[in-house]
């Protein structure tokens, strides 16, 4: 017997007292993540688009249904120093700093929960990666009110990495490196030359001290170089932009 012989029966009886049919409605949310935005969250991280970022109502970050955390991937040398940045686990003042300044996308999203993190360094002109402990941001310990000693095992357990309401993550090892593009020499040579040599924020002249005149990425990264994301500076206004302390030291010594 198949299922129409099962069902004719019932439908007649049906008609013959005039039975109404209950109107059903189903509805579910799609969480997009794929098996592989899944496998490189929960190891190296993945490169996303903070846009796609939610902040919980508990101030934590979820992408597609998982909570993450995020860290900067790519860190070059100053002064023959790297300085390691600090992973946030939640919507702080330091993290609301980096949106605010434009800085969206020099992050990555990861649920790793070792505390271990890939990072690029950049030595001279070439990138080495590896993998890395990482300390936690003051500021977000302090936003959630954290007390007693903190590690990711923990925080997992408080605030769980799945949410049936879910947003998402992505991934780091992927993620394209920080560095200048190969023609970057000569898009700032003529957009420094379009601007006159004048700098855009204090308006001197620096036709005759060019080297003096710099071309600043807003968003802080180096490889885009999209008209909207380029400023002709001078040097000591490129210093006062945000995250730019190195060049103040620099030319203080």
């Amino acid at each position: 017997m198949n299922v129409d012989e099962i069902i004719a029966p019932l439908e007649r009886l049906r008609q013959r007292y005039n039975i109404k049919l209950a109107q059903f409605q189903t509805s579910y949310n799609k969480i997009e993540i794929s098996a592989y935005e899944m496998e490189q969250i929960i190891t190296k991280g993945l490169d996303i688009d903070l846009s796609q970022i939610e902040i919980y109502s508990d101030n934590t970050f979820v992408y597609k249904g998982v909570r993450v955390i995020l860290h900067i991937r790519d860190i070059k040398k100053y002064n023959d120093q790297y300085t390691m940045p600090k992973f946030h686990i939640c919507n702080c003042p330091t993290y609301q700093t980096m949106i605010q300044s434009g800085r969206k996308h020099r992050y990555v999203a990861s649920s790793r929960d070792d505390g271990i993190f890939v990072i690029n360094k950049q030595d001279d002109f070439d990138w080495q990666s590896e993998e890395v402990a990482l300390q936690v941001c003051k500021n977000c310990l302090n936003l959630l009110n954290w007390s007693g000693k903190f590690n990711l095992k923990a925080f997992f357990n408080k605030y769980p990495k799945n949410l049936l309401s879910g947003y998402g993550h992505a991934k780091d090892i992927n993620a394209p490196l920080n560095e200048y593009s190969k023609d970057w020499g000569e898009i700032s040579a003529k957009l420094r030359a379009k601007a006159n040599y004048i700098c855009s924020s204090c308006k001197k002249d620096f036709s005759s001290n060019k080297s003096n005149l710099h071309v600043h990425h807003k968003n802080g990264l180096k490889y885009d170089n999209s008209i909207s994301n380029l400023e002709v500076l001078c040097q000591t206004c490129h210093s006062m932009q945000p995250f730019h302390g190195h060049m103040r030291k620099q030319r203080a010594t």
